[in-house]
């Protein structure tokens, strides 16, 4: 499937996808918030509700395109009531955004819970509604930007940090635990404490730089900030292999992406002391790959690609070769994961504009970084 293709496909999706998104990664912001804010507590997440800690449960909905009515929360309040009806000693929230509706607290009145049930007010005693009312908070906050800037500036005072930039460079390694937490099939992986992150920020493994990063900040700071945390001096001399899987958009030129094979050559490869980079060039055609193969040639620059001769196939054994005299090799995105089974790669950057590939390489340091444009990649090694 061409590039264009994946991209006219993801078009279709994209303003439902976009706002699906958002609305997954506003709950990890307020998840993130409830950590920090109760730091003797396990909070928990997508367990009985989208967040929950002792006797306390929060459900979330952010509609950022929405103006608010009652039948917009009603599916969520029968899940509250219901979870009340089993359990009255919690107290219960919904936490949303309404593009209507300013930030405050509401408690609900027994009339307007009954209207907001409709039909299915008559499935619960006026006992228990009652009872509910009092336990029952509606808290309609800030929309994604400002929340967004809310939390920031918490972890900023939390740890105490020097910078914006480096708040967002933390949030991204909270904001990548919690994915990781939520994604797990055990709900009992699904909780966290203030002690278990900081815990987690000393040995992380796997961060991404999204494209809110890229929005919030200038493009200037964002590529500053990505190139100090992980392509400054004292990364390039370490024995080991690194991936580095670049999307590969229309408005790139071949001139671009030679000059990047050329800046990770120069950063990362020592002849007899630092092994080559492994590059990846994704949605990009065979043909204009082998464009850049034959200029690296025509310049003497000594690579790999895993074949003996145009046409050969592809021998795993060729790339894993120990040879310092190879200056870059290169790879197809279907054999990444021969190189990880094999722990050929030790680490992994990826630039990526539409989606993230992620591995299952646990011990594995996987980056993910948005960017718009090629060019944006020479400013960041």
């Amino acid at each position: 499937m061409s590039r264009q293709q994946i991209i006219n496909d993801s078009a279709k999706e994209r303003d439902g996808g976009y706002y699906a998104i958002k609305g997954f990664l506003y709950q990890f912001d307020v998840t993130i918030k409830e950590i920090l804010v109760n730091v003797e507590k396990d909070v928990q997440f997508e367990q009985i509700q989208d967040i929950n800690y002792e006797d306390y449960v929060i459900q979330i909905k952010h509609k950022e395109t929405q103006e608010y009515s009652p039948s917009k929360i009603k599916k969520a309040i029968i899940q509250l009531l219901d979870i009340y009806k089993n359990d009255e000693s919690k107290y219960l929230c919904l936490y949303c955004h309404f593009k209507d509706i300013v930030p405050q607290l509401k408690q609900l009145p027994i009339t307007e819970l009954d209207s907001i049930l409709g039909s299915e007010s008559g499935n619960y005693t006026e006992l228990l509604k009652e009872s509910f009312i009092k336990n029952f908070t509606i808290k309609f906050s800030h929309d994604y930007d400002t929340q967004f800037n809310e939390v920031i500036g918490l972890i900023q005072k939390t740890y105490k940090l020097p910078s914006i930039e480096s708040s967002i460079y933390q949030h991204a390694l909270i904001r990548s635990k919690l994915l990781e937490l939520a994604i797990n099939k055990e709900k009992s992986y699904r909780v966290i404490n203030k002690a278990n992150l900081d815990s987690f920020l000393q040995e992380v493994q796997k961060v991404n730089f999204s494209r809110g990063y890229l929005d919030f900040l200038s493009k200037e700071k964002y590529e500053k900030l990505v190139k100090k945390e992980f392509f400054t001096i004292g990364l390039n001399l370490l024995n080991f292999e690194r991936l580095f899987i670049i999307d590969v958009d229309d408005n790139a030129s071949d001139t671009d992406l030679l000059s990047i094979v050329g800046k990770l050559i120069k950063k990362y490869w020592r002849k007899d002391k630092s092994p080559a980079p492994v590059i990846c060039f994704r949605y990009m055609s065979v043909s204009r790959i082998n464009i850049i193969k034959q200029q690296l040639f025509d310049d003497r620059v000594n690579f790999c690609d895993g074949t003996f001769f145009n046409g050969d196939k592809f021998r795993l054994e060729k790339v894993m070769e120990k040879n310092f005299n190879y200056q870059v090799k290169f790879i197809d995105e279907s054999n990444i994961p021969l190189l990880i089974n094999n722990h050929f790669v030790h680490e992994i950057y990826h630039f990526y504009s539409l989606n993230i590939v992620n591995f299952n390489a646990n011990k594995m340091k996987q980056i993910h970084i948005h960017v718009h444009e090629a060019t944006q990649i020479l400013k960041m090694i």
